[in-house]
């Protein structure tokens, strides 16, 4: 009986804070806030990446951008996958490579400085590379944003959406993900993509 009544508990906190699979709440927010972003970004020229349909039923969201900035030489991809309501898990981007049979190392995290003075705190990402069949390489970072709760740990934003939706507060999350290619050595690589995210990070405070 104490271990029935124990699974009716669990099953009902995740019913509540929207844990679980198949959820499609969020699609009561039509319209794709992430169009927000800029493309004209300090030094950088973007443009939106056209996506197909499928790419939104397998996110099970409306709210996805791809967009591709390039400054001289470099260039950056920025995806973002959003949900106003976090109610589908979100799946590491290294799992998608390694499906299509790219050799992905994963490099621990690595904190960003978040603003030029220094005020607040850096955020920590995730960082892999991959290298593809073709012999083309790629370095990766990647966070999770939810309210003002930026980081590395998937725990953690699933644990403050939880509080933010205990506390009638905003129960939306995100997945961003920035990737350069790896030509001129990994730590040229991770330079660039340092500058990109001291750049987006304000644009991505002020529309995710």
């Amino acid at each position: 009986m104490i271990v029935a009544v124990l699974f009716l508990v669990f099953g009902v906190l995740c019913s509540y804070y929207g844990y679980g699979y198949g959820r499609t709440d969020h699609r009561k927010n039509r319209g794709n806030r992430l169009e927000q972003l800029p493309l004209k970004l300090q030094h950088w020229e973007g443009q939106r990446q056209p996506l197909e349909e499928r790419v939104y039923k397998i996110l099970d969201t409306d709210t996805v951008v791809v967009n591709r900035y390039t400054n001289g030489s470099e260039f950056v991809h920025l995806s973002v996958v959003y949900y106003a309501e976090a109610k589908v898990e979100f799946h590491p981007p290294e799992a998608c490579n390694s499906s299509r049979g790219d050799a992905v190392v994963n490099h621990g995290f690595r904190e960003l400085t978040a603003d030029p003075h220094r005020i607040s705190p850096p955020v920590r990402v995730n960082v892999f590379s991959v290298a593809r069949v073709n012999g083309n390489q790629d370095l990766y970072y990647y966070f999770f944003k939810t309210g003002d709760l930026s980081g590395d740990s998937y725990l953690n934003l699933r644990i403050r959406m939880a509080m933010n939706r205990f506390l009638a507060k905003n129960k939306s999350g995100a997945m961003i993900v920035l990737s350069t290619p790896i030509v001129k050595g990994m730590e040229v690589s991770m330079q660039v993509l340092d500058r990109f995210f001291l750049d987006i990070y304000p644009e991505i405070v002020r529309y995710i």
